[in-house]
């Protein structure tokens, strides 16, 4: 199990540079969410040099996603070729192509190909088999840019499983996405991101999560993003998956709280 670290807009949350260099040494996996980034992408282009540079993080890996699961999404405006993100400007409307121009400016270490994740528990049918549909034909456009990319040779891609809580379009997305040449899968549209998910029970996500599973391959990770509660955590790593991020922490951390776990071990 692997966690990495919640950075928006280039920044961690609570800690400086330097006091990050103070807490560790060793190099770590930043997540970057497009909607805190997108506006930065002329000026990193200028830069030639990527992100992680940019923002003064050489010294670590960065993970590029689409949506910042500490910050609900707002549901209903994806449309048929473009996903929305919410940046500093307001609403912006991203297509595969204007996607990969972001990735291949900031030249992150993996990124998640685009997707429409706008699913959860009430989702419609329809809904579903919109998101499917509109997820994976942005991945094959991804996966095709990327594979021609000179910039991207060695940047990770990851394949985004959607299918919200339809047994049958979870199955049908992992099937056609497993065999494709990625280094590992994010299994999205279980939620709309935020602090309730955190409330989500296990019980609810469980069949999704293992008819995903079932369908993939051992030796490729599997990350699952949102903030969820560390009992969770613990089932869904019990279900095979791999990476999580620190959106957890983050929330309590912003709502005035601290983790305190009480470990009651039974001696031999």
């Amino acid at each position: 199990m692997a966690f990495y670290l919640e950075n928006t807009g280039g920044c961690i949350p609570h800690l400086t540079h330097e006091v990050l260099q103070m807490v560790t040494k060793e190099p770590l996996c930043l997540q970057v969410p497009l909607s805190s980034t997108v506006h930065n992408q002329t000026a990193v282009a200028a830069y030639k040099k990527g992100l992680a540079e940019f923002i003064g993080l050489k010294e670590h890996l960065i993970y590029s996603t689409v949506q910042d699961p500490a910050m609900a999404t707002p549901q209903g405006y994806n449309e048929k070729d473009f996903v929305s993100v919410w940046s500093r400007s307001g609403k912006q409307q991203i297509n595969a192509d204007k996607y990969m121009d972001v990735i291949e400016s900031f030249q992150p270490d993996m990124y998640q190909a685009l997707c429409d994740g706008d699913t959860n528990l009430n989702s419609s049918k329809k809904r579903v088999s919109k998101a499917l549909d509109r997820s994976h034909k942005m991945f094959w456009r991804c996966l095709e840019r990327h594979e021609n990319s000179e910039v991207l040779k060695k940047t990770a891609l990851l394949a985004v499983l959607e299918g919200g809580y339809n047994l049958t379009s979870r199955e049908a997305s992992a099937k056609m996405l497993s065999s494709c040449n990625v280094a590992g899968f994010v299994i999205d549209g279980l939620h709309n991101n935020g602090p309730d998910v955190e409330l989500l029970p296990f019980e609810k996500i469980k069949p999704a999560i293992q008819e995903t599973v079932n369908h993939l391959p051992a030796d490729k990770f599997r990350i699952v993003h949102g903030c969820w509660n560390p009992e969770t955590v613990l089932d869904l790593v019990k279900e095979g998956i791999d990476i999580f991020d620190s959106s957890y922490p983050f929330l309590v951390s912003e709502r005035g709280s601290a983790l305190v776990f009480n470990f009651k071990g039974s001696s031999s």
